[in-house]
């Protein structure tokens, strides 16, 4: 019943939906759909047996293949969901920019 409730009705929408409301950020930060860079490998899970059966039920005419792809991108992105793109971000352009010993010479010079 869980899988049923939501509005969405494209692909997109519904694997968002559904994925979103079983696991949270952290479980689907250590899953990859086919176990890549070191995740587990959410395929092989019970789980995402049951979150492909119902997404198909949802979205009539799509394909396994379209499901998969489109859960495997989803679950890439996990790391950038509530707030991980823009604390990485955040990181990075605080890094004081270095200056190198060509531009430190040139303008010694002049």
């Amino acid at each position: 019943q869980l899988l049923s409730v939501g509005d969405g009705k494209t692909l997109h929408k519904v694997v968002r939906e559904m994925v979103g409301r079983l696991l949270s950020k952290q479980v689907q930060e250590r899953f990859s759909l086919l176990g890549y860079r070191g995740k587990s490998r959410f395929k092989d899970t019970i789980m995402c047996k049951v979150v492909i059966g119902a997404i198909k039920s949802r979205t009539e005419g799509c394909s396994l293949d379209a499901v998969e792809k489109r859960l495997s991108r989803f679950l890439s992105g996990a790391s950038d969901r509530e707030g991980g793109r823009a604390n990485r971000v955040k990181k990075t352009s605080s890094v004081p920019p270095t200056v190198s010993d060509d531009e430190g010479t040139a303008s010694a010079g002049q």
